[in-house]
């Protein structure tokens, strides 16, 4: 059995009696054994434990501080208890075997004044080649006795001691590898840290490599074969270590598909670009296609990027894509077919309907191959409409009622015809009505001369009947309902301006026209019924008034000849008043006229002075 040794030793020295140490002086740190000089001895430790040592670290607490019985009155005299020991094999520092540690060494530090209040066990192992330190912690607030105290800390350090060689591994070997696949390898070391690798024995498989600092081989073979064994070995200063990896490289291609095939595209289309879809194998660096795709289309030898614009009708076909890697080479097919672009037309605004009088300017939309010609194919479009044979563009008036009725247009390229079939229906629109010679002027009691006022109707829109829906004809005048005209004659006194509004009333709506109606009055005619008048001189003569049979009159005048002497007339009446002062048995003779817009009338009157 391999004799494990102590991984320090005491060394007792008389320091004389120190001072203790003040827990409130220790504030809140960890403080070694080794270095904080409580007691009245020392101990001298290694750095680390050697590769055949191995020691166990034992706790043995007190109550610093704190004497028994004395309650919670503070001690400022305590100490912390190590007991330290080793396995059953050990060399004493006199060199000679013995079981367990003297007794001397147990308690540390060793105390004459005080004993501990309690003690607590709490092995801590420390396996060889380890760096290694005892630490212990006195905090500042009063322990009760029933407390126990923090386990010691092992504290490391940084500087080396003894070293093992390392042993170095693979735990993957042997490795079986994808040619043109990326892959990292990393070693596993249960020895000592190495500080070179390298491969010492054989080569690795081309586009490997090995890191000489950390081991990791790591590269993307780029040549199947195998199997390669090599020899890989990690150093340090203490020695080396060696390994067996072992590579077997197999051949990768790249494994692709087009996974939209079969493709059927439209000449003259841009087709939308598609992907090849890499589903195994190592990444492809290049794409060939055999045979050549149809006109107008294109691979993308670096992706494999299909896209382009057909231009000639191709019929399905299987089109072999070859991949190539560094794994090597992997083939799919895709299937294309290139179809003719014949018109596919359509108007948006279909079914139409339309009203008669209504204008028609309709555009298809054709989402095929240009046309070179449109025409109707079945059906008649409504009449005042018509196809434009190069644009196909629908334009016109509706000039009568159309029932509705599909009517087909075709539109015509080389590849092909594309139809459409829209529904026309043509309603009765608002007749539309005018009395073109408006204003009209008629006079009283004079007969309209027929066919004089009446309505012209504008378009295509029937009318069905007239009537006035605003003011009133004079009186003797009407309308006829079924054409509109106006006829009559006016009574006398009506004379006066009419305004009216006509409305025609057709299937399709009513629609409406101003009409103004001046009636001017008749000519006056006039008369004196009592003349010749009788008046004696010197007396007041009449009022006499006038009789009219015919229109108004607006001025009254002696014409010819002269009042009597003290006899006036009336501007404005034609009445005749005042006193005859002409000398009696005189007699006179005089005409009154009375006019208006229209004409004039005349009276001839008579009056004899008398006694």
């Amino acid at each position: 059995m391999a004799i494990r040794r102590q991984g320090f030793e005491w060394q007792v020295k008389d320091l004389g009696q120190l001072a203790p140490k003040r827990l409130e002086d220790l504030s809140t740190t960890p403080q070694s054994v080794f270095v904080s000089g409580i007691g009245n001895a020392t101990i001298t430790k290694r750095n680390r434990t050697a590769d055949d040592e191995f020691i166990v670290l034992q706790y043995t607490g007190s109550s610093p501080g704190i004497w028994p019985n004395s309650g919670n009155d503070w001690k400022p005299r305590g100490y912390i208890n190590f007991v330290i020991e080793t396995t059953s094999y050990f060399v004493n520092p006199d060199g000679l075997p013995a079981d367990g540690m003297p007794g001397s060494a147990l308690p540390y530090p060793v105390s004459i004044d005080f004993s501990p209040a309690f003690t607590d066990y709490i092995p801590i192992n420390i396996p060889p080649d380890t760096n290694w330190d005892i630490t212990y912690f006195l905090g500042n607030a009063i322990v009760e006795p029933i407390e126990d105290f923090p386990v010691p800390q092992i504290y490391s350090w940084e500087n080396p001691g003894v070293e093992l060689a390392p042993a170095p591994a693979y735990s993957g070997s042997p490795y079986s590898l994808d040619q043109g696949t990326a892959y990292v390898l990393t070693p596993t070391n249960t020895g000592g840290a190495a500080t070179g690798w390298a491969v010492t024995v054989g080569t690795l498989p081309a586009g490997l490599s090995i890191n000489a600092g950390s081991g990791v081989i790591s590269g993307t073979p780029t040549t199947a074969g195998g199997p390669t064994t090599v020899t890989v070995t990690a150093t340090n200063a203490v020695g080396s270590g060696s390994t067996n990896v072992t590579f077997t490289v197999v051949t990768n291609p790249p494994v692709f598909s087009y996974v939209g095939s079969p493709y059927t595209f439209t000449r003259d289309v841009a087709i939308t670009p598609f992907d090849p879809t890499v589903t195994g194998g190592a990444t492809p660096i290049s794409y060939s296609i055999s045979p050549a795709l149809p006109t107008g289309l294109s691979l993308n030898a670096g992706n494999g990027r299909i896209s382009g614009t057909p231009t000639v009708v191709t019929a399905s076909a299987t089109y072999t894509v070859t991949a190539t890697s560094v794994g090597g080479s992997g083939n799919t097919g895709v299937d294309i077919e290139i179809v003719g672009n014949p018109p596919i037309i359509v108007y948006a605004n279909a079914p139409f309907s339309f009203l008669t009088d209504g204008i028609v300017s309709e555009s298809p939309t054709n989402t095929g191959g240009s046309s070179t010609s449109w025409a109707v194919t079945a059906g008649t479009l409504p009449t005042g409409l018509s196809l434009d044979a190069t644009t196909g563009d629908i334009t016109g008036t509706c000039e009568a009622v159309y029932a509705t009725a599909a009517v087909t247009i075709t539109a015509t390229n080389a590849d092909g015809t594309g139809t459409t079939s829209p529904d026309f229906t043509v309603n009765a629109g608002i007749p539309n009505i005018t009395y073109t010679l408006n204003p009209y002027t008629i006079t009283e009691n004079v007969a309209i001369t027929p066919g004089s006022i009446v309505p012209t109707v504008t378009g295509f829109s029937p009318v069905s009947s007239y009537a006035i829906t605003l003011g009133t004809l004079p009186t003797g005048v009407s309308l006829d309902t079924a054409t509109g005209e106006v006829s009559g004659t006016a009574d006398l006194g009506s004379a006066n301006i009419y305004s009216l509004e006509i409305t025609a009333t057709g299937p399709g709506g009513t629609g409406g026209a101003p009409i103004e109606l001046t009636v001017d009055p008749a000519a006056p005619v006039i008369s004196y019924p009592g003349s010749p008048y009788s008046n004696p001189s010197g007396l007041p003569f009449g009022p006499v008034s006038p009789t009219n049979t015919g229109g108004a009159a607006d001025t009254w005048v002696v014409s010819v000849g002269a009042l009597p002497a003290g006899v006036i007339l009336d501007g404005n009446t034609g009445e005749l008043s005042g006193q005859t002062l002409d000398p009696p048995f005189s007699t006179t003779n005089f005409t009154i006229t009375a006019t208006n817009i229209t004409g004039s009338g005349s009276a001839s009157v008579t009056i004899n002075t008398t006694v």
